[in-house]
């Protein structure tokens, strides 16, 4: 597959791993193992590939977790996962796809080097432990808790809007609007109700 340059948010989680590529909504949803021949060094399966062979491999192939308890314990082995998903839901690119990663709240800024190395981000984009904020009029927070290195990137939004599983997460409390539920039941209807309003206005 060649394609030219696409936008993709990956939810980088100690479970799994989500990918969403715009227009497309979430094309990848696999746990966070990695499956490698412990002699050479060679990665040979990721995801769910690689989950399946927990257990069942040859002495000499391991499957891992390169993340732990949300904080990355093998950071060669979580850049070279993530790139292995973005190769699977990209393919051979004209150009280098824009990447948004999501990351534990846990990581040290060290091992935030993992995820700019593997989603080709730049240091300065980076949001969150690193000091960096964003200033969008409305922030659509979905399924974040409200720790301080979320809202330390929405402070200064005119409208926050939540969307949260637990109806007593602390992002309700800096929240303009909080709605419970699904992020992936609301979130695609939350994103269809903006476009129509965008368009009513033209």
């Amino acid at each position: 597959m060649c394609a030219f340059a696409k936008d993709i948010g990956i939810d980088l989680g100690t479970a799994s791993v989500l990918v969403y590529v715009k227009n497309k909504g979430i094309v990848l949803n696999e746990p966070s193992v990695v499956a490698m021949d412990k002699n050479t060094g060679k990665l040979l399966k990721v995801g769910e590939e690689a989950r399946q062979m927990l257990g069942r491999t040859p002495g000499n192939i391991v499957a891992i977790r390169p993340l732990r308890e949300g904080v990355i314990s093998d950071y060669d082995m979580t850049e070279r996962m993530l790139k292995e998903f973005i190769r699977k839901v990209a393919g051979f690119m004209v150009f280098k796809p824009r990447v948004i990663i999501c990351v534990p709240s846990g990581i040290t800024e060290v091992e935030e080097r993992a995820v700019v190395d593997a989603g080709w981000i730049g240091v300065d984009h980076q949001v969150g432990q690193t000091g960096k904020t964003v200033h969008p009029k409305i922030y659509v927070a979905l399924g974040i808790s409200g720790a301080i290195q979320h809202l330390a990137g929405m402070q200064d939004s005119e409208c926050i809007i939540s969307v949260n599983k637990n109806g007593s997460a602390p992002i309700f409390d800096a929240s303009t609007y909080g709605i419970t539920g699904d992020l992936f039941k609301v979130g695609p209807m939350l994103a269809e109700a903006i476009k129509s309003f965008k368009a009513a206005k033209g």
